[in-house]
């Protein structure tokens, strides 16, 4: 058991994500402890700016932590080691939307039934308001 857990310690993270896509998901505590510095680090910052947004909407810092692990299953499934970027790159996203929706910070997303992204288009009135000309 011991040689297994040194075997894969000495993987890259690439090589762990490329497994657990795979399917061999008993290798995502291992991709997990190797990236959970980069995971704290992001925690640290988002926690240090923003607690009165914590206090406000009841997020500790446990819920973070919790919403990037799932975020580094969303960047595994994101992987592709054919494109030539490290896994990291594919992780900092993820995690950066997982806490600013955590936090309540609007996200531009696509809209997967409209098409259109959540900003505002320019040029559309907003219902109800009325804009006077000179």
């Amino acid at each position: 058991m011991e040689e297994n857990a040194l075997t894969m310690r000495a993987m890259t993270n690439e090589e762990l994500a490329v497994l657990i896509k795979k399917g061999e998901k008993q290798y995502l505590p291992a991709l997990y402890m190797q990236v959970e510095r980069l995971l704290w680090h992001s925690v640290r910052r988002y926690a240090a700016r923003c607690e009165d947004r914590m206090r406000a909407r009841g997020v500790t810092v446990e819920d973070l932590i919790q919403d990037t692990f799932f975020a580094l299953v969303d960047a595994v499934n994101a992987f592709d080691p054919d494109k030539g970027f490290k896994f990291t790159t594919y992780l900092h996203f993820p995690v950066k939307n997982r806490l600013r929706f955590a936090l309540g910070f609007t996200t531009h997303r696509r809209d997967p039934l409209n098409g259109r992204s959540g900003r505002r288009e320019r040029g559309r009135n907003l219902p109800g308001l009325v804009l006077f000309r000179p």
